[in-house]
């Protein structure tokens, strides 16, 4: 959000897009410069209603964002009473959250990250409701002046900011939630990224056995890459778009 503050304000730019160091162009810079100049939508992200259309598996919407995480380690003294707190709940372990049942879950749900058990409280005054849902999707966006004067709108006084510093893997939620609530669905295009999915959580590497499927796919960047495993797929890129 620092971010989009500094560059709305000392850059004035047209477009924002949002990139890793993993992403590359599949296209000329010219020819992505151009088309989002000739864009219709205001931003261009991946993103769905968390309650009704998670990509993950059941819950993990819910778990990840209707809770706030005390994120300390295992033995940390407030980890451990809470902890104790949750054990006197029946089935503890069983008290996970469902996204059909966004708005009256359990009042706690764990998480392992790692090593570490991660225990959530979900808040006493509710962070979505009917007027604003909570949406989901890639944190990979791309966004016009106009649509970062909404997002730097959306959220006056920073409290649901404040919320996703406490959840796991805000950046798959808080910019997605605010777009969801404050921008009209035909203004909202795809992300323009390629992106395989298989079974594991991160996506596949990218290698010269995909370019066809890079180049015909009519996005702007694709990733993820990884030049010490296959540094030929980029030099073909260049080759292609200079």
């Amino acid at each position: 959000m620092d971010a989009l503050h500094q560059a709305r304000r000392d850059q004035d730019p047209d477009w924002l897009v949002f990139l890793s160091g993993q992403d590359y162009p599949v296209r000329s810079i010219s020819d992505i410069e151009a088309d989002l100049g000739a864009t219709k939508e205001t931003v261009l992200m991946d993103l769905t209603e968390a309650a009704t259309n998670s990509p993950w598996r059941q819950g993990e919407a819910s778990s990840r964002y209707a809770y706030r995480y005390l994120r300390r380690p295992r033995h940390h003294l407030a980890v451990r009473l809470t902890a104790r707190l949750i054990g006197r709940q029946p089935n503890p372990e069983g008290r996970q959250p469902d996204d059909s049942d966004w708005f009256n879950g359990p009042r706690f749900a764990t998480r392992t990250m790692g090593t570490d058990l991660w225990v959530g409280v979900r808040p006493w005054h509710k962070t979505y409701d009917s007027s604003r849902l909570c949406f989901v999707g890639s944190q990979w966006f791309s966004v016009s002046r106009r649509g970062i004067d909404i997002m730097l709108a959306a959220d006056p006084g920073g409290a649901l900011l404040r919320h996703y510093d406490h959840t796991v893997l805000p950046d798959e939620s808080y910019f997605q939630t605010l777009v969801g609530n404050a921008v009209q669905r035909d203004e909202i295009g795809g992300s323009r990224r390629y992106i395989l999915w298989t079974d594991s959580p991160h996506p596949e590497l990218l290698t010269t056995e995909h370019l066809p499927g890079i180049l015909c796919s009519g996005t702007d960047f694709a990733r993820k890459f990884d030049d010490e495993v296959n540094a030929s797929v980029l030099d073909e890129l260049d080759l292609l778009h200079g």
